[in-house]
């Protein structure tokens, strides 16, 4: 397997819509997400790290 693409349904906040965010994960080692906020970004590298997809070295 070289690519894996992974769809996280964000739920309808008081200022946004509900949407999807992308994230791409490539082997070896890529990652790329179309998150639109840095917030979003955040939200997206801590569930990765939970659920230990991606690591901290």
């Amino acid at each position: 397997m070289v690519q894996v693409k992974l769809v996280l349904r964000i739920a309808k906040q008081k200022d946004r819509r509900a949407h999807n965010i992308v994230v791409q994960i490539t082997a070896p080692n890529g990652l790329n997400d179309n998150a639109k906020t840095e917030d979003e970004r955040q939200l997206v590298m801590r569930l990765l790290k939970r659920w230990h997809i991606v690591t901290e070295f």
